[in-house]
């Protein structure tokens, strides 16, 4: 078995031949490129179902040869896609089940109904150029250029095809933060954009446009006690960037919900990076803070239209059905959400992004916080993380109860940045929840995430205020009026129960659970 370790880039076709003349490879390459021409056939059940286990089979025809690749679906992590393979020689282009080396594998297809199901889905031919590229450090890359098409047959309608233009960068040997600094340097001189999806799952969504999963939550991080505060930090920031990736490669499906999780997804990796400020100083990371920024800016006000329509203006439509000032308000929202969403995809489809991407990934990988950073302060990340935790904790806990001092007295400002801090303080307990087990953390959190929800719909009206006064000059201000009275007369209920939140947060403030015993 090998795992496979790669990334996907997509790149106009009309520049691949651009790619061989770049410093990058002529620096490092080793030997002559190697053109091949490439047909691959990907077998699956009719409904999927290998593909919807995780499961590819595929049979490649290359110089004279049938080459069996059996793939699982292994994890797509910090813009990587990593899997699983196994490889045979077969006979010609159908399935041979007694070469699959994987004794699970083998009683997965041992099966003879999946066997006879088994059936030709799609088809991908296209001309790789590879580039062998090795560095001093011995870490080996090849670099592959692949230009061609994937084709579906569909019974009784035409044939479904895909173009293929795509450079890829697979780890042969040595460091994984090579494939990012290489992707780095290709991309300041080529238009290259991530790629989010391989030419299986490009196939599969031919065959079926509804396989496309939906965005999901982003998963617990599994962080343990045995290691110190920097290899957190790695852990943490690796975890965040897949899920940003993860959420990317599902935009289609849910778009809103996929959108909302890339920005809290950014402003949990922006809270990580504070955390571990002064450790780390700012300034070794200020490109990275300054690319976040951007992107969230960009997918923020399509999330802003998204809670103002379907949250704040919604219920006060259905309470006012004949109400027209309303509708129209509704309708010019309606077409500035759309132009916020054209914003937002062309974020994601930018250069911006993929450089976002590819130098989080080799500050990741390659621990750039050492090379841009005075060493001093980076004596304490050896710290074991359950101490570094504590003292985050505890600090971040302090600064949510300032506040209480005057909670009464608190502006609609001030109260918008006391949720700032809860969710500051909510991300950090999320980042080291592992730490301590038990039902106290859990709890803790709770408390915090009642909090920060509560003072959440506070500051969406106070959004939905704002952005209330983009539609005055364009609308019937009779709309607008109704709208306005409506947000300031829930602002005093919302108001209340963030006050009944903060006092049950405070009555249990002395409830730490990352207290050493």
């Amino acid at each position: 078995m090998a795992i496979e370790i790669e990334l996907k880039l997509s790149i106009h076709e009309d520049h691949t031949a651009l790619v061989g003349d770049q410093d990058v490879v002529k620096r490092h390459i080793q030997g002559p490129a190697v053109r091949r021409h490439l047909v691959s056939t990907y077998f699956d059940t009719p409904d999927l179902r290998l593909r919807s286990g995780g499961i590819g089979i595929r049979v490649r025809h290359q110089e004279g040869r049938y080459l069996q690749t059996v793939k699982t679906r292994g994890r797509a992590a910090t813009g990587l896609h990593q899997r699983n393979e196994w490889e045979a020689e077969v006979a010609g282009n159908a399935l041979d089940f007694s070469s699959i080396e994987d004794a699970a594998l083998r009683r997965f297809f041992a099966d003879p109904a999946l066997q006879k199901s088994l059936q030709p889905v799609f088809t991908t031919e296209f001309v790789r150029t590879t580039h062998d590229l090795v560095f001093p450090d011995d870490s080996r890359i090849e670099l592959a250029v692949d230009v061609g098409e994937i084709r579906a047959e569909k019974e009784g309608s035409a044939s479904q095809t895909l173009p293929i233009s795509e450079v890829e960068l697979e780890l042969k040997a040595g460091c994984v933060a090579r494939l990012y600094e290489t992707a780095l340097d290709l991309s300041r001189s080529l238009p290259l954009s991530l790629l989010a999806v391989s030419k299986a799952e490009s196939g599969c969504s031919l065959v079926d446009p509804d396989l496309r999963p939906l965005p999901k939550k982003v998963g617990p991080l599994n962080l343990t006690g045995d290691r110190n505060a920097e290899e957190a930090y790695q852990v943490i920031l690796r975890h965040l960037l897949s899920h940003l990736c993860e959420s990317r490669r599902v935009l289609g499906k849910d778009d809103s919900r996929s959108l909302h999780e890339m920005r809290v997804t950014l402003r949990r990796m922006r809270t990580c990076l504070d955390l571990y400020h002064p450790q780390i100083p700012r300034d070794s990371y200020r490109h990275l803070t300054r690319n976040i920024k951007w992107l969230a800016s960009s997918l923020g006000r399509a999330r802003e239209w998204d809670v103002f329509l379907d949250t704040t203006l919604k219920p006060i439509l259905e309470a006012n059905p004949d109400h027209h000032p309303l509708e129209e308000v509704r309708r010019t929202a309606a077409a500035l959400r759309k132009q916020s969403y054209s914003q937002a995809y062309r974020a994601l489809a930018s250069m911006r992004f993929t450089s976002l991407v590819l130098g989080s990934g080799a500050w990741i990988e390659g621990h750039g916080w050492r090379k841009a950073a005075n060493p001093a302060p980076l004596d304490s990340l050896g710290e074991a993380v359950g101490r570094f935790a504590e003292r985050v904790l505890e600090g971040g806990h302090g600064n949510v109860l300032e506040p209480g001092k005057a909670i009464q007295d608190l502006t609609v400002e001030e109260w918008h940045r006391l949720r700032i801090l809860c969710k500051v303080q909510r991300y950090a307990a999320e980042f080291f929840a592992d730490l301590f087990p038990g039902e106290a953390m859990g709890a803790y959190i709770r408390r915090l995430v009642d909090l920060q929800n509560t003072l959440g719909v506070l500051n969406d009206g106070r959004t939905a205020g704002i952005l209330a006064t983009q539609l005055a000059p364009a609308e019937d201000l009779r709309g607008v009026k109704l709208l306005e009275d409506t947000l300031r007369e829930a602002a005093h209920r919302h108001l209340l129960d963030s006050v009944r939140a903060w006092n049950r947060f405070t009555a249990s403030h002395e409830e730490k659970p990352w207290r050493s015993s």
